[in-house]
């Protein structure tokens, strides 16, 4: 019997991500969020490809660059990265992936530009709140047509970040509102 389902959430878990999951083919749900795991997410796991469309490593310890073997999982339509301590630039990680429902990467320490190769008509939500980015949003944005949430307050908010965030190539201040058909756009800068 093939382990179909990985789900071992809200536990007190520590140590590293186990690599026996990265062994496990038929996996499709990979869920170990709320624990105490630290270390790197293991590159060996976008080696498990196009089986795999739930990935939750939130509310853990985890820090390094997120792998871009992740790029192997073609049929993500779940990810979340939230509240860990990530660095490095996010920018080319999820480019081969055009089934993403729901990306959450808030609270870390990401830099660089986002990820804006998820932003298909597929994606409803993104999450970017309170990390360090230091490129201008883009009107590639736009492709996600169908979002109902898109949440990228506090994107400077991380140590040593830019004071002035852009959108659209126009430097903003405080509070903005920017409405489209179903969603309200809200960025602020610190």
């Amino acid at each position: 019997t093939a382990l179909v389902l990985f789900i071992v959430e809200y536990n007190m878990f520590t140590g590293l991500i186990p690599l026996s999951l990265c062994k496990s083919s038929g996996l499709i749900e990979v869920s170990i969020g709320n624990n105490q795991f630290n270390s790197t997410i293991p590159s060996c796991l976008g080696s498990l490809g196009v089986l795999v469309t739930f990935l939750d490593v939130s509310y853990n310890l985890l820090s390094g660059n997120i792998p871009n073997s992740l790029n192997n999982m073609y049929d993500l339509y779940v990810v979340l990265l939230s509240t860990n301590f990530f660095t490095g630039d996010i920018s080319s990680v999820f480019t081969n992936i055009t089934t993403l429902h729901t990306v959450d990467i808030s609270n870390n320490g990401f830099s660089g530009g986002l990820p804006l190769a998820v932003f298909t008509p597929e994606l409803n939500t993104f999450v970017a709140t309170k990390n360090c980015y230091h490129q201008s949003l883009s009107s590639e944005m736009c492709n996600a047509a169908f979002v109902k949430i898109l949440s990228l307050s506090g994107l400077n908010a991380g140590y040593n970040c830019a004071n002035i965030i852009r959108l659209f190539g126009h430097a903003i201040h405080g509070e903005n509102t920017v409405q489209g058909n179903d969603l309200v756009y809200i960025v602020y800068s610190i």
